[in-house]
């Protein structure tokens, strides 16, 4: 809990100042919840440490992101990458980066290098070694 606020509060520090981001120790353990307009949470932000590059931006490494459909407890889609960069854009992250992603749901798991998610869009783009594997039934494919 107080890594948390610990963490809250360096971002809002961040956010409010008006001069270039300052050099900082990072932040490890880093979590960072995202809700809709009715408080249910929508996202969930994670990783190993992180280090601000301005207000609205930062460099993740261990990103776990977790994205829920409320009321759901569990989550409907995760990412998982070494290394993200994250960018805050109408308090919804785009997250990207050139290494390896791995997205997992029920129904399919897809995986690429040089990625970027957008939270508001819900789209992922994969540009290079994509890799997608279906778990669903696909009928009357050959027909």
């Amino acid at each position: 809990m107080m890594r948390r606020v610990a963490l809250f509060t360096l971002l809002a520090a961040v956010a409010q100042a008006n001069s270039p981001v300052e050099q900082r120790a990072p932040v490890r353990n880093f979590s960072l919840p995202f809700f809709d307009g009715v408080g249910q949470r929508t996202a969930l932000l994670r990783g190993e440490e992180v280090k601000a590059l301005s207000p609205e931006s930062f460099l993740l490494s261990g990103l776990h992101y977790a994205q829920f459909v409320p009321p759901a407890p569990r989550p409907d889609t995760v990412l998982l990458a070494p290394k993200a960069e994250v960018q805050l854009v109408d308090r919804q992250p785009i997250i990207s980066g050139p290494e390896e992603v791995r997205l997992i749901r029920s129904d399919l798991e897809a995986s690429g290098r040089e990625w970027r998610y957008d939270h508001a869009k819900k789209i992922l783009s994969l540009r290079q070694d994509v890799r997608v594997v279906y778990n669903a039934e696909l009928k009357d494919l050959l027909r």
